[in-house]
């Protein structure tokens, strides 16, 4: 994955979260950023418009971490180059 995808991915989570960059590691648990459905729809809604894609609850099967996370949504095409 290239750094500007990672970079991107970081930076979506830090506007619809209020987090702090140094606090995203891929091992942080979604629950700790998202404690609630509402919370998750705002990463999600946040993560779609800033990266293009689009996620489905099949999509997130699974995910339990950031690493997770990030991983079914940075585009293919993104994390490659």
């Amino acid at each position: 994955m290239s750094i500007a995808a990672r970079d991107a991915f970081r930076d979506s989570l830090v506007r619809s979260t209020g987090a702090a960059p140094a606090s995203l590691a891929d091992d942080v648990l979604i629950a700790e950023l998202a404690p609630d459905s509402f919370a998750m729809v705002e990463i999600l809604l946040a993560l779609q418009d800033d990266l293009g894609v689009v996620v489905s609850a099949r999509d997130l099967d699974g995910v339990r971490t950031l690493g997770d996370l990030r991983a079914r949504v940075v585009p293919r095409d993104r994390a490659t180059h």
